[in-house]
């Protein structure tokens, strides 16, 4: 949402963007939202090139004396031996690195420091933290929900029978009830149990009952 670019930049001495590069915010900070900021503020520009008109920026550096510091440029090169050509090099107030505005001694010690937080925590609770492919949404069209004494063996024998029906389980979580006797298990199945396996499931004496239904 940026309807309130109108309030915001006119008071804004310095204007950070960290956007990704999409349809709606190509060529967002345009010639009408330089228009808007303070002569003489702060723009720095960390995300994608594309956010910003190049041309406009051009002008209201020249016009509004903006000073502004870009990680991201058109042009940028490619690798770390590349030629910087660009038109923002002849203007005053307006420093470039190309892509590698990350690339410092503090930057790189946090980043070694949180993989190392990331992968003990892991390991400590079988949490990931921060992940960023997830599925959104899996291939899961029915749910077996079993509700079962919390003894060993009693969910392997379940996915025993899911497994000789050749059931791939897209999603599972089991919720163990104060006091540790009883627990329910929720699976997301590709496919519909039949009869017989969920039969076999009943028959179990450590299951107390379960529900089968189709999430489509």
């Amino acid at each position: 949402d940026f309807s309130e670019f109108d309030q915001i930049l006119p008071i804004a001495d310095v204007v950070s963007i960290h956007l990704p590069a999409t349809p709606q915010t190509k060529g967002l900070f345009n010639a009408d939202m330089f228009k808007l900021m303070k002569p003489g503020s702060i723009l720095i520009n960390t995300s994608r090139h594309d956010v910003i008109d190049e041309e406009a920026l051009i002008n209201a550096v020249k016009e509004k004396k903006i000073k502004v510091g870009l990680d991201v440029f058109k042009g940028e090169p490619e690798g770390k031996d590349g030629t910087v050509v660009s038109k923002l090099q002849e203007l005053d107030n307006v420093y470039v690195t190309h892509h590698i505005g990350a690339s410092t001694e503090q930057a790189q010690n946090a980043v070694a420091e949180e993989t190392v937080n990331i992968i003990l925590h892991y390991i400590k609770s079988g949490v990931i933290d921060h992940w960023v492919n997830r599925a959104k949404a899996t291939d899961a069209h029915y749910q077996l929900v079993v509700k079962h004494y919390d003894k060993p063996g009693v969910l392997a024998s379940v996915l025993d029978v899911l497994r000789q029906g050749n059931i791939n389980i897209e999603e599972v979580e089991n919720i163990i009830f104060d006091g540790g006797l009883v627990a329910c298990c929720t699976l997301k199945l590709q496919t519909s149990a039949t009869g017989n396996m969920l039969e076999a499931i009943r028959n179990n004496p450590n299951v107390i009952s379960y529900s089968h239904v189709s999430l489509d």
